[in-house]
């Protein structure tokens, strides 16, 4: 939660206009490629009415597009390397 916690402020401050993208764009690839793990994602779905109504929907919306490549290799424990090479994790 406090991984997304971080995201949630800097995602917050660039939609206020107080930071760059380019400042936050690895926090917010970090996040997002955690949540192709299924175990996150149903995390996820349970707990984002803990997070502001502004992270809430852009993480829905990014989740609804396109999420990046998984690249922290202990969350697709259990799952097959061919669903991670895939990007079905």
């Amino acid at each position: 939660m406090m991984a997304f916690r971080r995201v949630e402020t800097f995602v917050v401050q660039r939609h206020l206009g107080f930071i760059d993208r380019e400042l936050t764009e690895g926090f917010e690839r970090s996040a997002l490629s955690a949540l192709r793990a299924k175990g996150v994602r149903q995390w996820w779905d349970a707990s984002k009415g803990a997070f502001s109504n502004v992270f809430s929907a852009w993480v829905d919306e990014k989740i609804a597009s396109n999420l990046p490549r998984p690249i922290h290799a202990g969350l697709g424990l259990g799952v097959s390397k061919n669903e991670v090479e895939n990007g079905a994790a």
